[in-house]
């Protein structure tokens, strides 16, 4: 039978591992936080997915550039209410597609990330590049650039 010292050294260890399992599983990194992001900008397109991604932007705090098909868009507190119609109608002929996601890769430094996903649609393979910042709690999308 085992000693009572024995006993409770394991006791101990069994309490050490369970805390430290039970904080890695409370605390959510922020790379953990961008997976988020990852699941909103691919997918099947619509109305609500296209939602869910311009909730990751607030141009009036962190102005963005969007570059696809050899164009250049900004968008800042100036023209910040003119982003969703934008992106609406830039996504229209796509509705219903499915970008199935090939790779990821999330690279934080800091207030800045940078999150790269290749996909794979019906019209071929993309590579889009997210250029992100941490404003507050939140990472807000600075850059989109569609290769």
């Amino acid at each position: 039978m085992p000693s009572r010292r024995v006993i409770i050294a394991g006791v101990v260890a069994a309490v050490a591992i369970g805390a430290v399992l039970t904080v890695d599983w409370l605390i959510v990194t922020e790379e953990e936080r961008l997976e988020g992001f990852v699941d909103t900008v691919t997918g099947r397109i619509d109305n609500e997915r296209i939602d869910r991604a311009l909730s990751w932007t607030d141009p009036k705090l962190q102005p963005m550039e969007l570059t696809f098909r050899g164009q250049s868009l900004r968008f800042d507190a100036d023209n910040a209410a003119e982003l969703p119609s934008k992106a609406y109608s830039h996504l229209a002929s796509y509705q219903g597609e499915k970008l199935t996601l090939l790779s990821k890769s999330i690279e934080v430094k800091g207030a800045r990330a940078t999150v790269l996903v290749d996909t794979l649609s019906r019209r071929g393979r993309t590579t889009v590049e997210y250029e992100l910042r941490k404003s507050g709690d939140r990472w807000l999308v600075s850059g989109v650039f569609v290769r």
